[in-house]
Formats: C-alpha cells, sequence, structure tokens
C-alpha cells in the first residue's frame, strides 16, 4: 500500500481532491487484489497523476485547478472555458468524448488542439484527469449511424429544409445566420450570454463531419440550451436536417484541420546554402523562401466574434546564425498604429519556449500551474517577438507646428512608460519580451539585430522578421515548440484579444 500516499499527487490539486483521489486509488488497488492484479492500483494511480501533470501544464491556466472554467485566462476568453464541475459538455461527457476535444479542439473558440504536443497516453490520462470533475458516472459514448448514401441529394435537402423551419429558425433564423427571434435571449448554464451558430459562415466547433452535425442534432448541445431532437424526429429525418444544413454550408471553406494532420505537421526551416554568418538580409521577396516548406495554420480568436482571420502561413529561413519568418494572412484592410490611445493596429508574434522540453509551457503567455512542485523554472518561460503594423512617413498633417515638451523625458509625463507599459516602451515595429504565466509579459530591450519587413497587398499582409538565434536557448537545438498569433485592428484587437495557432513543432 505504499503507492497510496500523498506525496505522488502535485501540489495543484486540493487536499480535498487528492484525498478523493486516493479513495479511488485504493478502491482500485483493493479491487486488483481481490480479483489476483496487484498493480491495477498502482496503475490507476499512476494515470491519475500523469493527467494531474498534463492538466496542470496545458490547461489548468484556462480551466482552473478546482476544474471550475476560472483559469487566471478565463476573464480575457469569451467563450469561457468549460466549467467540468458542472457536469455538462457541449460534445458529450465520456472519456471517449473528451479525449478528442482534446486531440481535434475545437474550432472558432480558443481550445485549441493538442495533438501535437501530447502523446496518445498522455491524452488519455488527462482526458481522466478532467473526468475525476464531474460529478455522477461517465455517460457512453454516442455512436451516430453512418450517414446515407443520398445525403447530397435535392429531395432529402428539401425535407431537410421544411424541417428545419419547424424546428431551427427560432434561433438560428431562416436562413441560418445565427439571428432568429430567440437568439438575444439565449445564455449558458451559468447565466452568461450566448448566440446561436452561425451555420453559413462559422466553424462547427464539434466538427464538420456529418457525424459530428447529426450527433449535436440528436443530442443537442446542454451548455447553450440547444434541446436534443433524437426523441423528436426519426433517424430519417435527422439526417434530412444534417442535408440541409450542410447545403447550407456548399462552397464555403474552412481551413480547419483535418485531425489526421494535427499531429503531423511540422514547420521545417530552410536551410539556404549560400549564406554568409550573422544576420541575414533576407526579404519578402527572396528566391530563398520559394524552397522555404509553408504550414496554413488555423487561428482560434480568444474573443469570439463573426469574423476574424481564419488562417496564417508561416514560412521559416535558418543558418547557424540566424532565423527568419515569413507570415501571411488575409486582412481586408490595413490598420497601422498612427500614435493615438484610440489606433487599433494589427500585428503578429511569434512564441517559443526559452528553454527546450519535451512539452512545451501552457501557450498563454507560458508558466500557469505547470509549476507541479511549487518551484518556478526558466522551463515555463517563453520567449515572443512582436510585429506591429506602425505607419511610416509624418505624424502630423503638414504645416503643423509642435510645440516641444520639456519635461516629456521625465517619467511623470509619461506614466505608461514609467510604469513599464510594454505598448509605450518599445518604438518602431518590432518589439521582444518575455513571459512566465499571465501578467508577467516583460518588455526586452531591443539590441538592433532584430529586423523587420511587411507588405500588404490586395487584401493580404506579408510580414518578415529575421533575428539571431542566440540569446533565446531553445533556438539552439535542433528543433523546439513554435506558437503564433495575429491582431486585427479593424475588430479592435489588442493585447489578449487575438487569434492564436496551436503549439507547433519546429525543426531547425
Amino acid at each position: 500500500m505504499g503507492i497510496l500516499n500523498k506525496s505522488f499527487l502535485p501540489s495543484i490539486i486540493s487536499s480535498k481532491g487528492r484525498e478523493r483521489i486516493l479513495r479511488v486509488a485504493a478502491c482500485g488497488f483493493l479491487l486488483g487484489c481481490v480479483t489476483a492484479y496487484v498493480g491495477g492500483g498502482a496503475a490507476y494511480a499512476r494515470a491519475i497523476t500523469s493527467g494531474a501533470n498534463v492538466y496542470a501544464r496545458q490547461c489548468l491556466g484556462c480551466h482552473g485547478p478546482k476544474g471550475d472554467g476560472n483559469g487566471a485566462a478565463a476573464t480575457y476568453l469569451y467563450v469561457r472555458p468549460r466549467n467540468f464541475t458542472q457536469g455538462k459538455f457541449e460534445f458529450g461527457g465520456s472519456i471517449t468524448d473528451i479525449e478528442k476535444r482534446v486531440r481535434e479542439g475545437m474550432p472558432g473558440t480558443a481550445m485549441p488542439s493538442f495533438a501535437s504536443v501530447l502523446t496518445k497516453h498522455e491524452v488519455a490520462s488527462v482526458a481522466a484527469y478532467i473526468r475525476h470533475f464531474v460529478p455522477g458516472n461517465a455517460p457512453a459514448t454516442f455512436v451516430p449511424p453512418p450517414p446515407p448514401a443520398d445525403l447530397n441529394d435535392v429531395s432529402r435537402v428539401s425535407r431537410g429544409a421544411a424541417l428545419y423551419r419547424e424546428a431551427c429558425t427560432a434561433c438560428h433564423g431562416s436562413i441560418g445566420l445565427g439571428n432568429g427571434p430567440a437568439a438575444l435571449s439565449l445564455t449558458d448554464l451559468a447565466g452568461n450570454p450566448v448566440r446561436p451558430r452561425n451555420l453559413v459562415a462559422a466553424p462547427f466547433e464539434g466538427g464538420e463531419r456529418p457525424g459530428d452535425i447529426y450527433s449535436r442534432i440528436h443530442q443537442g448541445i446542454p451548455t447553450v440550451m440547444m434541446p436534443a431532437f433524437g426523441g423528436t424526429y426519426s433517424t430519417a429525418q435527422l439526417w434530412d436536417i444534417v442535408a440541409y444544413v450542410k447545403n447550407l454550408r456548399k462552397g464555403v471553406k474552412f481551413p480547419v484541420e483535418a485531425p489526421d494532420s494535427m499531429a503531423s505537421k511540422i514547420l521545417i526551416a530552410g536551410h539556404p546554402k549560400a549564406r554568409r554568418s550573422g544576420v541575414l538580409a533576407w526579404s519578402i521577396d527572396d528566391r530563398a523562401w520559394a524552397n522555404a516548406p509553408a504550414v496554413t495554420l488555423t487561428l482560434h480568436p480568444l474573443w469570439y466574434r463573426p469574423s476574424w482571420p481564419r488562417a496564417l502561413e508561416v514560412q521559416t529561413l535558418t543558418n547557424a546564425s540566424t532565423i527568419a519568418f515569413l507570415f501571411s494572412w488575409p486582412d481586408a484592410t490595413p490598420h497601422r498604429l498612427q500614435g493615438s490611445t484610440e489606433d487599433f493596429h494589427d500585428a503578429v508574434a511569434v512564441e517559443l519556449p526559452r528553454e527546450a522540453s519535451s512539452m512545451p509551457p501552457y501557450i498563454g503567455m507560458g508558466g500557469s500551474g505547470a509549476l507541479a512542485h511549487g518551484k518556478k523554472s526558466r522551463g515555463n518561460e517563453v520567449w515572443i517577438l512582436q510585429w506591429r503594423a506602425v505607419s511610416s512617413g509624418p505624424q502630423l498633417p503638414p504645416r503643423t507646428h509642435r510645440d516641444p515638451n520639456p519635461w516629456e523625458a521625465q517619467p511623470f509625463a509619461t506614466p505608461a512608460r514609467a510604469a513599464g507599459n510594454p505598448l509605450a516602451v518599445p518604438s518602431g515595429a518590432l518589439a521582444e519580451y518575455v513571459a512566465s504565466g499571465l501578467g508577467t509579459l516583460t518588455y526586452v530591450p531591443d539590441d538592433g539585430k532584430a529586423y523587420s519587413q511587411s507588405r500588404w497587398s490586395n487584401g493580404r499582409w506579408q510580414v518578415l522578421i529575421t533575428r539571431p538565434r542566440h540569446g533565446v536557448a531553445s533556438l539552439s537545438k535542433s528543433s523546439t515548440w513554435a506558437a503564433f498569433a495575429v491582431w486585427d485592428g479593424a475588430a479592435h484587437d489588442r493585447n489578449g484579444q487575438k487569434s492564436v495557432t496551436r503549439w507547433i513543432r519546429l525543426k531547425l
């Protein structure tokens, strides 16, 4: 029984939670003894411990140490993180359902895919740990019937349209735009306002496959007041509704990554041969980019809105001393920083762990409750390099005279700069930061060796950033992790209101 003690449980778990886990582990251990499988309890305890550590590093910042959706980042997110203790899940609460959400994420929300970050064992263990927050027994996984061969048949779509008008228009609207007469009165379980899904122009959080849509209609979505129609309509009628919903989305492409591509997607840095050491002079139009592999990553809005940049294309080049990133993403209208507090500017950033590790830190500024032993660790820090769209040319209208302020160099004349506001300190387009958790973003003075170039043309940004590899330990290795963020000035993005990718592997 030596395995059943508190020492193996991470410090992020409350004493009450530890006792609960110990009781469950003890039951499992005793049952294993009775049935001659003596190792059963120990294996379960190890699985719970493994899941707790993964949860602490990757999930706690949003979902909180108690699993109640009140992590440190929750205030900055809309839709808010799931409260597991309520026992309600949008897309099923079985272990298998939770594993699926961990692997695939939820497009259109702040929940990314962890398929590239976690092993199958880690996905399973963190799903089991998440499930322990939930009262009651885990429900069985709902398996939808296979879709009919005539899902695109005109008559089936027509029947589905009639059923849609009967069951769905009150919330989703007459043509599926999410603007039905009841749309403004809906709330989630906590009373927060929610809007029905725009069935035409928004990605589906639970997946785009016909079976995913069938499951939502059949089972409902208990967290947002969407009723279950499995007891109202027959299987054939539900497939008719699916056919109509799929028809509404015909011709609209959503840059949502397929589940089988998430784990394998890797950003590989090109290595041009004819390059000297030192800071590289690559430009956006350099021919070296033609041979640099590119990846297209889905962007998740941390603050939901009808429209946001859906995907970011990334390329990178490197030699022994320098790394360069080339970003490209759609943006209908460029917004550049003018120097006014009312300005909202476009921006892009790359985030890397400062130290190399098998598992990256929490994606939200590093740190988090990943400190499983209560110690601060450089391994939880992240390095961030951000490019901001800055206006070129004079800031004042022609023939405007500006009287110099004799006190502007004094701290009291610029309180934001004196307080260390990172947006007030840097000048120019590039700014470099380090962070070890929310609220710890620290500006790193520019040494003049980083370089950027940008171009907006035909509704698309292209941004080049180069920087020496020294100073960021993870860049000295053969591979590291990387994540990216985009700010849309037209949508008033700033600070934590942005769209982010998941972590991906960067091979150097």
